[in-house]
């Protein structure tokens, strides 16, 4: 194969070296690599970059072009504007003339860097032209990525010809998960080196109802000039400005870096212009920060811009997309809404097959010259557009997980630490131990393993054996009872009988195959199978990691140190697999039989490598065995506490998860990843003394994660049970839960898809009769509800657009209030009976839309099909079930007295919380059901309905006044939660997929913060408004005055600062009532042939509210009976 490696021999943007830095660090890397890999490769660039080839291998050929003839012939030194504009114009035929006789007659393929080179495709027709810049996702925090575009730049890309290929793409499982993790790991970065405060962007405050960014770019590129219409970035500013009307906030960037930047903003400049644009925002802070817009993308609504490539990070954050002017990315403006869908598809196909990791390019001969051949050859075939471009992960299938693992954090982490003080905080540890380290006196550093550099997620380490157990069983064929314990037991026993300081694991296993009565085989399969366990589960800790690699940057010898049973191959594997690299000596208590714990390691240490114990430094998490010991044998400590020191001096959570009883393997893992997560990070000021330190994503993580994981795997197993073959989650709640269900279910989900829905788009639609219409009416509505907003918001229809004879008919005007009394609901049916005509009119058109989208979705034809959402009546899956005319599941969260009033033929109803849940029920997640439905809500405003135009469907929503506030809370929790998960999966997964099931462990902590949450935690939510269109309720705020809204956070927002939760609310206890055994036999026997089979689940996990809510009086009054036993 035959490569044409092409620098722009001209400059740009003033600066004729311009082309200098992508020649050295991308191309002639390029080069060498091809030609490594056997390519017959020429180099072609400016004759003054000469010097610069000094490292291009003696096997390839370089070209070096005159650049005064080249300018000639291109009739200026910088053409490049007008080759973008005019590709077949006259300087593109006098440059491919002059180029003729002095490049290779054929080539295969041509690289080049953000140049448009008209000319060498009228040169080489045949060739694939593999244009490059920098990716959407290149600087840092993220991995180093370069766009690879077959078909050019700009206006002339893949991303502007083919948007709409690009939105119907077919991305396959692998490609879905990474755009999955990419967007997750991007949030965790970002979130943890954030430099801006929110609170602290805005003058004010939460009142705007959208907060947009805009980032300026720079005038003087060829591709803004070419393509923008605007002069300069002031013209651009003045133009987008002009145009913003409202409530709404434009915070401003402006581009600076270290080779080129435009600054038309500063303090006396926005001074002035504030007045002509009150909306306007610019902060000098943005100006301080490399890549300030990437890093404010998690606090906007959405971008403006006409042609920067934020647009796309924008989408992966799920932001709305907004374009200016004829802009090439105008194909993919959301302006109301993020399109989920959509960003999720664009994200993927731009990390899969667009935006190619530089380190495979530069690096990898074999990557660059299978990619670049496989490119070639579908160009042969004739492909075009988007079937150019292979995934990557097909060329190396390792690279999804390099990719991932390829943020860089270290090139900004100081910049961001002087404006972030969490950051300071972690920085100064890390600087510390740089500087400990420094000394001359420093020969050796040492670090201890377990709890330092990796750890088990655990709530402590023998939960391990509790996941183990089942495991274990499987793998010699029988049941061993109380394995757990009998692990621990052997290895107690072991010790005790040992002659030396520790023992191995083969003689822990020795003691429990004697126990058991296995064979000696079958002993050692136990043991094999604790490892592999052991490296399933361990993570790696993020702070002992960035030690790591100051140690490894300070070129000193390292050696780890550990008092631990496992063997030495084992230890090397799990820190292969935590990503710890270099060279390194391992001294393990069970290789020398001697342990730090006594000290007599350390002496190990300096005896074999003939060190000074002065001269080492030692990083661990044990006060006694890593600081106190290692400080007696003259060494010097470095003391990393571990996340459980941390959360054990945090009240709340020692209430929640106790450490009695020990053996509760779901406690254990939730206990264990809160502990990970919550306590490993810099820490909240009040870390100690609430539940998330009044950070949403703890929140999410804490409250949320755990509560619908568990949901999750119920609705896995229930739906796997019923042979279902498709599930669609429900707008808005239903996002979340689909997140969460496909982390966890990752290679085994049910086919599943988002489903746009909401009471008021659903049920209008289904409308088709007066009684219908009737039914409708006749749901609650707040008292005092206006007539024209209720019959806006509940049945689609304006008041205006009533006639003259209809509004005489009902004789009232859109003003007049409603009673919620009976007499009022009474009469609000029959006001909307006298418009049933008008009404069913409007249904009508509205069935039409939704039923296209229905149609779209393939959703009348699917088999045996499933609704999911969080609840409470059903109503949403009954107008479904409707409109598809088939039978329709449902899976809720939980359900409310009155969903069997909603149940049509067809329907089927199961919940994971309960079914039929009474009004007067105690549990703090039905009692405060309107905090658990707002925070689980997604980020977009309610449909209102479906709307057709050209042919093409789109989403009206319902407006929401303040909705930014909403969006940038929400879109934190949801983070946490989808973090928990993706915890969650990747050390238990495999192992448990059931685990959290029991909801009375996973509601622990959300049910905390509902019934009896700190001041801190409380205000998370305030000022949020709670609106229910459909019943007529709009701006009820929660604060010290909105006590309806959540009674417990309106008493915790009065009390001082610090305070401890006020006395807990009473929930209902659950219990285990002390019953004869064939009493409870009996019982048993009834409910597993009476009842559901949700019902039955719900009498084995929590007895006590099983009969609390069950409808048969003699059942609870036996509860009542029963339940006196526990007392």
């Amino acid at each position: 194969m035959r490569a044409l490696i092409w620098n722009c021999p001209w400059g740009s943007q003033g600066q004729p070296l311009f082309f200098q830095n992508c020649f050295k660090d991308v191309l002639i890397p390029q080069a060498n690599a091809l030609g490594n890999a056997g390519w017959e490769v020429t180099v072609a660039f400016a004759d003054y970059l000469a010097p610069d080839t000094g490292s291009v291998g003696r096997h390839i050929k370089l070209c070096p072009l005159d650049s005064k003839e080249l300018d000639a012939a291109a009739g200026t030194s910088d053409p490049l504007a007008d080759l973008h504009t005019n590709p077949h114009g006259d300087a593109v035929v006098r440059i491919a003339e002059y180029l003729s006789n002095r490049l290779p007659p054929t080539v295969d393929v041509i690289l080049t860097w953000e140049n448009p080179v008209p000319y060498l495709g009228a040169l080489y027709p045949g060739a694939v032209i593999l244009s490059q810049m920098p990716g959407s996702f290149s600087r840092s925090p993220y991995p180093s990525t370069v766009t690879i575009d077959p078909v050019g730049l700009y206006d002339r890309s893949i991303l502007a010809s083919s948007a709409y290929d690009i939105f119907n793409i077919e991305l396959s499982e692998d490609e879905e998960v990474l755009q999955r993790d990419f967007s997750s790991v991007l949030r965790e970065k970002i979130s943890l080196l954030q430099p801006f405060n929110r609170s602290g962007l805005l003058n004010c405050g939460d009142s705007a109802s959208r907060v947009l960014l805009l980032p300026l770019q720079v005038s003087a590129h060829y591709a803004f000039k070419a393509t923008s219409g605007f002069n300069s970035q002031a013209d651009f500013l003045a133009y987008v400005m002009d145009r913003r009307v409202g409530d709404e906030r434009i915070l401003v960037t402006q581009y600076k870096s270290s080779f080129t930047s435009e600054s038309p903003l500063n303090e006396k400049n926005v001074l002035f212009l504030s007045k002509r644009w009150p909306n306007l925002v610019w902060r000098p802070s943005f100006d301080n920060v490399p890549s300030p817009s990437q890093f404010l993308l998690q606090w906007v609504d959405g971008v403006i811009s006409h042609s920067s490539s934020l647009i796309f990070q924008a989408m992966t954050w799920g932001k709305q997309i907004e374009t200016v002017g004829s802009s090439y990315f105008r194909d993919y403006q959301t302006i109301e809404t993020a399109d989920i869908g959509r960003n999720a598809k664009v994200s993927g196909f731009l990390l899969n097959r667009y935006n190619v990791d530089i380190n495979f390019i530069t690096k990898n001969r074999e990557f660059l010259s299978s990619l670049l051949e496989e490119m070639v050859s579908r160009k042969r075939s004739g492909a075009t557009g988007c079937d150019l471009l292979p995934k990557f992960s097909s060329i190396d299938p390792s690279y999804n997980d390099r990719l991932l693992t390829g943020f860089r954090q270290d090139a900004i982490v100081k910049a961001l630490g002087k404006v972030n003080g969490s950051l300071s905080s972690k920085l100064k540890i890390v600087e510390d131990f740089r500087k400990t380290i420094s000394s001359n006196d420093v020969k050796l550093i040492s670090f201890d393993i377990f709890d330092t550099l990796v750890t088990r997620p655990f709530e402590a380490p023998s939960g391990l054996f509790q996941l183990l157990h089942g495991e274990a069983e499987g793998a010699v064929g029988h049941a061993l009872r109380e394995f757990p314990r009998v692990r621990s037991w052997a290895e107690s026993r072991a010790r005790s009988l040992a002659k030396d300081e520790e023992v191995t694991l083969s003689e822990i296993y020795e003691h429990v195959a004697a126990y058991y009565d296995l064979s000696k085989t079958q002993g050692q399969v136990l043991q094999e199978l604790e490892i592999e366990c052991e490296r399933r589960v361990i993570v790696p800790r993020t702070l002992g990691k960035e030690l790591w690699n100051a140690a490894l940057a300070s070129k000193k010898p390292v050696v780890l140190t550990s008092d631990m049973y496992l063997p030495e191959s084992a230890i090397r594997d799990i820190l292969r697999k935590c990503g710890y690299s270099g060279e390194y000596r391992i001294f393990l208590s069970s290789s020398f039989r001697k342990t730090k714990k006594s000290g007599r390691l350390y002496d190990v240490i300096t005896s074999e490598l003939s060190v000074a114990s002065t001269s080492i430094v030692h990083v661990g998490d044990h006060p006694t065995a890593d600081v106190v010991t290692a400080r007696s044998r003259g060494i010097k400590p470095f003391y990393l506490p571990r996340a459980l020191h941390r959360i054990q001096k945090n009240e709340m959570y020692a209430r929640l998860f106790p450490p009695r009883p020990a053996n509760e393997r779901a406690k254990s893992v939730v206990a264990g990843l809160i502990n990970y997560r919550l306590f490993e990070g810099p820490p909240p000021e009040t870390e100690a003394t609430t539940l998330f330190g009044g950070e949403p994503w703890r929140l999410g993580y804490a409250g949320l994660g755990p509560l619908y994981a568990g949901f999750a795997q119920w609705l896995h197993r229930e739906a796997t049970r019923d042979g279902r073959s498709k599930i669609y989650f429900l707008a808005r709640e239903g996002y979340l839960f689909q997140q969460i269900y496909n982390e966890l279910f990752r290679g085994e989900a049910i086919s599943n898809e988002y489903l746009y829905c909401s009471r008021r788009s659903a049920r209008v639609a289904a409308l088709e009769t007066r009684r219908d219409v009737a039914d409708l009416a006749a749901d609650a509505f707040v008292d005092g509800a206006r007539l024209g907003e209720l019959l806006k918001s509940r049945f689609g229809l304006a008041f205006e657009q009533l006639s003259g004879r209809a509004r005489d008919r009902i004789a009232v005007s859109a003003d007049t209030e409603l009673s919620a009394s009976p007499d009022g609901r009474a009469r609000f049916v029959e006001l909307m009976k006298e418009l049933s005509e008008e009404i069913l009119s409007a249904a009508a058109d509205e069935r039409r839309s939704y039923l296209k989208y229905l149609d779209e979705l393939g959703f009348a034809s699917i088999p045996n099909p499933a609704v999911v959402d969080l609840g409470w009546k059903g109503n949403m899956q009954a107008a479904l079930c409707r409109m598809r005319r088939k039978p329709l599941g449902g899976y809720y969260f939980a359900t409310l007295a009155g969903v069997e009033t909603n149940l049509t033929p067809g329907m089927e109803v199961s919940s994971y919380l309960g079914e039929r849940i009474g009004a007067n029920a105690s549990d703090p997640l039905i009692v405060h059901r309107k905090i658990v439905e707002l925070l689980t809500c997604h980020t977009d405003p309610s449909l209102s309905h479906m709307i057709l135009r050209e042919g093409r469907l789109q989403r009206a929503f319902q407006p929401e006044p303040g909705r930014h506030r909403r969006v940038n809370l929400i879109s934190e929790i949801h983070r946490g939660a989808i973090l928990f998960a993706q915890d969650y999966q990747r050390s238990f997964g495999n192992f448990d997929p059931l685990g959290l099931i029991d909801y009375r462990l996973t509601s622990k902590v959300l049910s905390s913060f509902l019934s009896n949450p700190t001041r801190e935690d409380a205000q998370l939510l305030t000022g949020l408004e709670f609106e229910d269109n459909f019943a007529g309720e709009i701006g009820a705020k929660f604060d010290t005055k909105g006590a309806r809204v959540w009674i417990p956070g309106s008493k915790a927002l009065t009390q001082k600062p610090g305070s401890p939760p006020s006395a807990a609310q009473p929930v209902v206890e659950m219990y285990t009532a002390r019953i004869p055994k064939a009493v409870r036999l009996v019982e048993d026997r009834i409910v597993r042939t009476f009842w559901t089979r949700t019902q039955y689940d719900k009498y084995l996990n929590d007895e006590g509210r099983f009969f609390q809510d069950t409808k048969v009086d003699w059942v609870r009054r036996w509860g009542r009976i029963r339940a006196l036993r526990t007392k």
